[in-house]
Parts: structure tokens; C-alpha cells; sequence
């Protein structure tokens, strides 16, 4: 799978567990293992600073940071495996012309299910994250998203041709798409408040 993302400007508050998140993530049936590439913005973090991550479960720290993203700037981001005997699942940014591996990890099986997705954590579902609370226009955006097929080809994730399940967001957000599901946004719904 892979996808360009807008670094958003999170403006999450410092010493939190609130955290925005744009990420892509290929996970095995079993649930207790994926493999996630992303941007992140967290209260843990440095303050108001997004990062690129990536993020495996029982891996060690979880969490790997592979440095600061500019608000505003596009990232391109792409997992990938090869499964000769074992899966390797490959984390990757696409930077300065070429692909550039951040991690991998090896799973028992080729069999996953994919996802994009913007996170948003306030730490109160009555309060809308500020990073799409200042306008109703305010907005996450994704574009070129694409998956491949099992002739190894790269296609965008058309809801025609690719079999997708589709998670509504809930309130106060909303997902509007230009492409289902190649080109879409993160947008406020309602409200800014319950």
C-alpha cells in the first residue's frame, strides 16, 4: 500500500496523550500484528512538532521516530512484503528520488488487511482536536492511494475494483472524498463542542 499525505499542523497540547495521526497500516488477520507508517503529532512528543513514525507491536519500543515533517509539506509513504518462505513487511518514505527503507519485520503470512486512516485522540470526546476545529474547512487530505493487486501492480484504491469496508468516523467528524478511496479529507462535522 501507498499513499501521499499533507503534514497537518496537529497544534497538539504539550505533556498529553492527545495525538493526531495520518497513517497507513497493513495488518494480519490474527489482529495482534501489523506494521504502521505515518505522520504523527503527540502530546509526548517535542512540543507541537510532527514527526514521521513508524510503529510494530511487541518490536521492541513500538515506536520509531525518523525525524520532524514541516507543516504543510507531502509525504509519500509505502508498505510492502516479500514472502519467499516468512513475510517481510517493509516500511517505507519516498525521499529525495528513491524509496528508503525505516523498518521491517518479519510475520508468518502473506494474508492482511490494509488501512488508511487520520487518529485523532483529544483525551475528551466532547472536544474537537484543534487541528480541525479552527474552520469547517480545516482538513487533513490524502491523495494517490493505491494498493497492489496480485499480479504486483500498483492500482489506486478505487471502491469499484478494490473490495473495501468502509469505518464512518464519528462525531464531530467527517471524511469527504474527491476519489473513493484514492483522494479524500478529514474534516470537522459539526460542532465544535457536545
Amino acid at each position: 500500500m501507498t499513499a501521499t499525505i499533507e503534514v497537518g499542523n496537529g497544534s497538539v497540547p504539550s505533556s498529553s496523550d492527545a495525538f493526531i495521526a495520518q497513517r497507513i497500516m497493513i495488518k494480519l488477520p490474527n489482529g495482534a500484528d501489523w506494521i504502521e507508517i505515518g505522520t504523527l503529532e503527540a502530546g509526548w512528543r517535542p512540543p507541537q512538532t510532527p514527526e514521521l513514525y513508524t510503529y510494530v507491536p511487541f518490536d521492541g519500543p513500538g515506536f520509531n521516530y525518523h525525524g520532524a515533517l514541516a507543516n504543510g509539506s507531502l509525504i509519500t509513504v509505502r508498505i510492502e512484503s516479500s514472502c519467499p518462505s516468512s513475510c517481510i513487511w517493509t516500511a517505507k518514505v519516498y525521499q529525495s528520488g528513491a524509496w528508503v527503507t525505516l523498518r521491517s519485520n518479519t510475520f508468518g503470512t502473506a494474508a492482511q488487511y490494509v488501512e488508511a486512516l487520520t487518529e485523532v485522540n483529544t483525551g475528551n470526546p466532547c472536544v474537537i482536536h484543534p487541528a480541525l476545529a479552527s474552520t469547517p474547512d480545516a482538513y487533513v487530505s490524502w491523495s494517490g492511494t493505491k494498493v497492489k493487486n496480485s499480479s504486483s501492480v500498483w492500482n489506486h484504491w478505487l471502491a469499484a475494483s478494490v473490495p473495501s469496508t468502509e469505518v464512518l468516523p464519528l462525531w464531530p467528524y467527517a471524511v469527504t472524498y474527491s476519489t473513493k478511496y484514492t483522494d479524500w479529507k478529514s474534516t470537522r462535522a459539526g460542532p465544535t463542542t457536545c
